[in-house]
């Protein structure tokens, strides 16, 4: 898209546009489009007239009752607030309940822009068209729909899972299949309409490349339109990673299956950068699973960096909105697999908890996720199991403790968000 202001020859006559491609002095390509010439109004006045929505494609999904739609409108006529109509599924605005705020951007001698927001009431389980029309008189002048389609649906759950492909961790992968049949589980369970899972294992799918395009996909689907995959403000987003991490320069990079020891930064995932900051633009709730610094690498924590990841993960955290981390390791310490239990501590007693069951610890407790027997937890109740289950389960020369890390948002941590399998 090139930006060209051209109102002011536009109303003097026709004009070919042409686009030169070059590339330092030697001429690639020319590009001649057709002439084009304002259309002239009854008035006299040039029709050059442009209907912006801000940040949108043509057309949005919602939940809400109501919907505010931003737009700017460009012209080279001054425009009054009454030449300005919005119409929801053919009703004019003020007929429907709706409202709208006008205001000028910008005035300059031949040249206008203004800011106009409307407030839609929506009618529900419909696909809403809104229609924002530019006036004069009866004619009119410039005309632009934008579709919303409003349910009002139970929340979806979106889950992601990532287990990249290493030599040398062998349950990782294990651990992700695990997650996502967890998460599956919370089907037809009476919390959520849809269940809509995405997992990334093997060598081909968790190269450096497939990851950051892989979530970037997923995180796209808060602002997609159509489809059930559409995340919505109510909905619940997981994620989670099974895997090794690293903190170099005190940042926190998740490593994919192609990861180059020699060539640290374009061969590994950047957490704040490719993920939280991705998941911060977000306005739903996010919970991610954490589970890295395996040490089946070498044997020592985080492949060999220093600093642990949960504190990384704590700065990080402070200000994303709505977001919730589950961290399967302190500070310096390091996230470990077992054999006998063909999986990761941390993915292992994930399973436990969500099963709803009654479980022995050595010595002799009785600990259940569910302490109200409804079968509803909470990540707070999650996190207090696991942390009691691993505290038993990893032997006493190996130190792991579970992290619960809360952002500065709205996502109350002790509200019951999942179902037990049991129940």
């Amino acid at each position: 898209i090139i930006p060209f202001n051209a109102a002011e020859k536009l109303r003097e006559g026709p004009y070919e546009f042409r686009l030169d491609f070059s590339d330092s002095d030697k001429e690639i390509g020319i590009i001649r489009l057709p002439p084009v010439q304002a259309k002239k109004s009854p008035t006299g006045n040039g029709g050059v007239i442009f209907i912006k929505f801000p940040e949108k494609e043509s057309n949005d999904r919602t939940d809400g009752s109501s919907y505010e739609l931003k737009t700017t409108i460009y012209s080279n006529r001054p425009l009054k607030q009454d030449d300005i109509k919005g119409y929801v599924n053919n009703i004019i605005l003020e007929d429907s309940k709706g409202s709208k705020t006008f205001s000028t951007l910008e005035k300059r001698e031949k040249d206008y822009s203004y800011e106009v927001i409307f407030n839609f009431q929506l009618k529900s389980n419909y696909e809403n068209k809104l229609r924002i029309e530019v006036k004069e008189g009866e004619q009119t002048l410039k005309k632009e729909v934008f579709t919303v389609f409003q349910t009002d649906r139970k929340p979806n759950l979106h889950v992601l899972a990532i287990a990249p492909a290493y030599t040398n961790l062998d349950f990782n992968e294990k651990d992700a299949d695990d997650f996502i049949n967890v998460m599956e589980a919370q089907k037809n369970r009476g919390i959520f309409n849809e269940v809509l899972s995405y997992k990334y294992t093997g060598k081909n799918n968790t190269t450096t490349t497939a990851l950051n395009i892989a979530f970037k996909l997923f995180c796209d689907n808060f602002t997609r339109a159509k489809g059930a995959d559409k995340i919505l403000k109510k909905d619940i987003v997981v994620v989670f990673y099974s895997g090794h991490g690293i903190i170099p320069n005190d940042k926190l990079k998740l490593v994919p299956s192609d990861y180059n020891a020699k060539a640290v930064e374009i061969t590994t995932i950047d957490y704040e950068e490719a993920i939280l900051k991705q998941l911060n633009k977000m306005d739903c709730h996010k919970i991610v699973f954490i589970d890295a610094c395996h040490s089946g690498a070498s044997g020592s924590k985080s492949l060999g960096f220093d600093k642990g990841i949960s504190e990384v993960l704590n700065r990080l955290h402070n200000s994303p909105k709505g977001l919730i981390t589950l961290a399967s390791c302190d500070s310096n310490e390091q996230s470990f697999e077992d054999e006998s239990l063909n999986n990761s501590y941390f993915a292992f007693a994930i399973k436990e908890a969500f099963s709803g069951k009654s479980i022995e610890l050595k010595d002799g407790a009785i600990i259940t996720c569910e302490t109200n027997k409804d079968g509803l937890i909470s990540i707070e109740q999650i996190y207090e199991f696991i942390e009691k289950r691993m505290k038993d389960i990893v032997p006493a020369d190996r130190i792991q403790h579970p992290q619960l890390i809360k952002g500065s948002g709205d996502l109350d941590s002790t509200i019951p968000l999942f179902k037990t399998i049991k129940n």
